[in-house]
Parts: structure tokens; C-alpha cells; sequence
């Protein structure tokens, strides 16, 4: 089975959340086959950082969209955006 590689970005609820503690929950949120390979907090607007995250999965129908939610329930998570996507 194929790998997808998939950069997501993830913007924090306000300025107080710990996007470092938020960064550690995506570990324990991936599915079987997920892999966290990169994480970097960036600057995006008027004091708020957002968190980059590049993540593997098996290329199965529904991966993404299964990761995406499991993404937006961590709590302090405001919203998730898919910035790329490829097959690897």
C-alpha cells in the first residue's frame, strides 16, 4: 500500500493556547499507519501562531478526512486546513 504525505495547518482558539501541548495531543490522534514527521509553530496574524504540522498516512479511502476530524477535536484547536496533499 502507498503513503500520502498531507501538511496540515492548524490555528489555536485564541493567543493563550499552548500550541507545544496541542502539537504533543496529534501524536496519540493519528490512525494506524499515521506518522508525524514534522511540527513547526509559525507567526500568522496579529500575535497568533499557527502550528504546521507534515503527516504520512497508508493511502486508504478516507484516510484524510478521518485525520481531519480526529484534528479538530483536540481541544484549543479552532480550525485545520489542508495545505497539501501528494502521494509519496
Amino acid at each position: 500500500m502507498g503513503k500520502v504525505g498531507l501538511i496540515y495547518r492548524i490555528l489555536p482558539e485564541g493567543v493563550e493556547v499552548d500550541l507545544e501541548k496541542v502539537s504533543e495531543e496529534i501524536q496519540g490522534t493519528l490512525p494506524e499507519g499515521g506518522e508525524l514527521l514534522k511540527r513547526e509553530i509559525k507567526p500568522f496574524a496579529f500575535g497568533l501562531k499557527s502550528l504546521e504540522v507534515h503527516i504520512t498516512l497508508d493511502d486508504r479511502k478516507g484516510g484524510a478526512e478521518e485525520l481531519e476530524g480526529a484534528l479538530k477535536a483536540i481541544p484549543g484547536v479552532q480550525s485545520v486546513e489542508l495545505l497539501h496533499m501528494s502521494l509519496i
